[in-house]
């Protein structure tokens, strides 16, 4: 018997739903947003609804290109969305950085699963790695996934050569040799002037105390969702096939480290909220769309209750 959450899953018209409601929420924020008093402007919001619009553009690529759900289902574009605007009332100016640091992951991603059991596949594997090379122009953090994705490369996706590594080495030396000398040009006395800030962003580790209670719970909302998610998808890997299990771990070990991030740095939360959003979604959409009982049912209803009333709250708070 097919529950409420698989009829959703499984519906074709699920995900146009779902962008016209978030397109809804997006242009209500917009208008309610006032430049004069908001901490973020009307013109930030309509840049991160656009580079929403890409994060789910490139989820929707991922799973069709890939098969990460075994059926039809267009769920992981739609949770991604669904997470993203119920998370609008923790989002901060750093939230841009963070929406265009998830879409340039989101295809890195894309060219990394594409080596899948194949070394000579170079030209993806540079790049994967120029484009997370990118991305940590605007968040640094990112390139603490450099030694995870190489492990995932030799590991999990069975590409990882000599002729890789060289190919994700120039990958990220790419970018760098790109912006070198305008940095130079626009600040002479660049190690002396990045050393103190980067210093300061680093303080205080792991003083979870300074959330608010809306940033807290949504937070806890999103950590629940990827933990049921990634208990879940381990519980029943053995349905899917070897190729889906190994490009699902990439999200899981991705997303640990992401949410590692968050718990040592949460004054950062507003720029890494939105990667670990992206990394719990095809977690979450593969819980939706394979457990099939009364329980997991009500649960799925909670998450929507969940999401609506935080969605409510965000709203609240930006009028």
């Amino acid at each position: 018997m097919k529950r409420l959450q698989n009829r959703i899953a499984e519906s074709r018209t699920a995900l146009p739903w779902t962008v016209l409601l978030t397109a809804a929420v997006w242009t209500a924020v917009c208008a309610l947003a006032d430049d004069t008093t908001s901490a973020i402007s009307t013109g930030r919001y309509i840049i991160m609804a656009l580079l929403t619009a890409v994060a789910c553009w490139q989820t929707a690529l991922l799973n069709t290109h890939y098969a990460l759900m075994r059926t039809f289902s267009r769920m992981p574009a739609c949770t991604l969305l669904v997470l993203t605007v119920c998370s609008l009332s923790v989002f901060g100016r750093e939230t841009v950085e963070g929406l265009l640091t998830t879409c340039l992951m989101l295809g890195c991603y894309h060219h990394l699963f594409a080596t899948f059991q194949d070394k000579q596949a170079i030209g993806h594997t540079f790049t994967a790695f120029a484009l997370l090379s990118v991305a940590a122009l605007f968040t640094p953090y990112v390139l603490l996934f450099v030694p995870l994705l190489w492990i995932l490369l030799a590991t999990s996706l069975m590409a990882f050569s000599p002729r890789s590594l060289v190919a994700s080495l120039l990958g990220l030396a790419l970018p760098c040799w790109l912006m070198l000398p305008l940095y130079l040009l626009r600040q002479p006395s660049l190690p002396e002037r990045l050393i103190p800030p980067v210093s300061e962003q680093l303080i205080p580790l792991a003083d979870i105390s300074q959330w608010q209670p809306e940033e807290a719970t949504t937070i806890s909302f999103v950590a629940l969702l990827f933990l049921l998610g990634t208990l879940n998808f381990l519980y029943t890997s053995h349905h899917e096939s070897i190729k889906t299990r190994m490009l699902f771990r990439v999200f899981i070990t991705t997303g640990i480290l992401t949410l590692l991030l968050i718990l040592v740095q949460p004054q950062r939360l507003s720029l890494l909220l939105p990667l670990l959003i992206a990394q719990t979604a095809p977690l979450i959409a593969h819980f939706i769309t394979f457990t099939n009982s009364r329980l997991t049912n009500l649960m799925f209803i909670a998450m929507l209750t969940t999401a609506a009333l935080l969605t409510a709250l965000s709203l609240w708070k930006i009028s």
